[in-house]
């Protein structure tokens, strides 16, 4: 073992450590079932869509240290502008105790720091003394305290941890006043699909209207398929004769009677809520409406870039088919037969 003093460094055997906000953040998404309470229940919660967003709420956060209670040795920062172990890969990989705090790997004996821990092999090629040292000789500059750890918000503020400097940081990165993207996410259907029918919620695909909107020339605004009005993600995927008549077909399988159409793709998906059938049933038609927008899509790329019209029944049977091997592979729902699946039988 090496140890960090004041003057130098002599072998020594490390510790053990406790409990630590990101430690619960991963029996949070690992196989324990601890449960995440107060403000960091909401980072965990928050921290891969604000990640998306370009706030980095683990590295925005850097500990004060005063007598090591609140802070992972190697994985928080603490020292410098980033974590130890990204500092010192080499001796983080030899270290036992990955997720040790600051305070495990010290004690105070005369009056001095011995800083110490536990190896699963002592560091042994070039490399890895030439970065014990270096890590030695920044344990020596660090000065302690007898007082608790703090958090600072790094997010431009520099002001201690709060909400208020949260907010004060993702307000410069997003639209607090952003209506709430509520898309379900169905992990039944392929991300292809999913990923397709949120842009198409959203307006975002590119039909005729939409590249005009963006300056790309286009001969037409109307409609490749029914030629009948303008191509708008709403038209093309619900308003269009041969995409209305497949919702219609698709709605008559699942024996989802409705009083009236839908007109935005928005509404179909809400039109869901209409109906109080078992969760799986309801995530099962779900699945399937994914499926019937991209399918949809698809005919209408094969006519205008192939000049190939899909016959409807064909759209209609690979809907069926598509959706039954999703459910066989992607859930855990049990079919009885195929052709149970036909009649939609539950």
């Amino acid at each position: 073992m090496v140890v960090a003093t004041k003057n130098g460094a002599t072998p020594f055997m490390g510790k053990s450590h406790t409990c630590h906000p990101q430690e619960q953040e991963k029996n949070y998404y690992g196989s324990t079932k601890k449960i995440l309470t107060g403000i960091w229940k909401t980072i965990v919660e928050t921290k891969k869509d604000l990640t998306k967003r370009g706030v980095d709420i683990v590295r925005s956060l850097t500990s004060k240290i005063g007598v090591g209670d609140k802070t992972l040795f190697w994985v928080d920062t603490w020292y410098g502008d980033k974590p130890l172990k990204e500092k010192f890969p080499l001796i983080y990989q030899l270290a036992k105790e990955k997720r040790a705090k600051v305070q495990d790997n010290y004690t105070r004996p005369n009056g001095g720091v011995l800083w110490d821990w536990a190896w699963h092999k002592t560091p042994s090629t070039v490399n890895e003394r030439q970065q014990m040292e270096e890590l030695l000789g920044m344990l020596n500059q660090v000065r302690l305290s007898e007082r608790s750890d703090y958090w600072i918000w790094n997010g431009g503020e520099n002001q201690d941890f709060s909400v208020k400097a949260v907010r004060s940081t993702l307000a410069r990165n997003i639209n607090l006043n952003e209506t709430a993207d509520d898309f379900f996410w169905n992990n039944w259907a392929t991300q292809k699909c999913s990923m397709f029918v949120r842009r198409a919620i959203k307006g975002k695909i590119p039909t005729a209207t939409k590249l005009r909107e963006r300056g790309v020339p286009v001969l037409s605004g109307m409609c490749g398929v029914c030629d009948s009005e303008e191509e708008t993600p709403d038209h093309v995927l619900v308003k269009c004769r041969v995409a209305e008549n497949v919702w219609e077909q698709v709605s008559r399988w699942v024996k989802m009677d409705t009083a009236s159409k839908p007109a935005t793709l928005a509404e179909v998906f809400s039109s869901l809520n209409d109906f109080n059938w078992p969760k799986a049933k309801k995530k099962a038609v779900h699945a399937i409406f994914l499926l019937t927008t991209w399918v949809i899509w698809k005919n209408r790329n094969e006519k205008i870039f192939r000049s190939r019209a899909g016959e409807t029944y064909r759209m209609i049977e690979e809907i069926k088919e598509e959706s039954y091997h999703w459910m066989k592979q992607r859930s855990k729902v049990h079919l009885e037969s195929w052709e149970k699946w036909l009649y939609f039988s539950w």
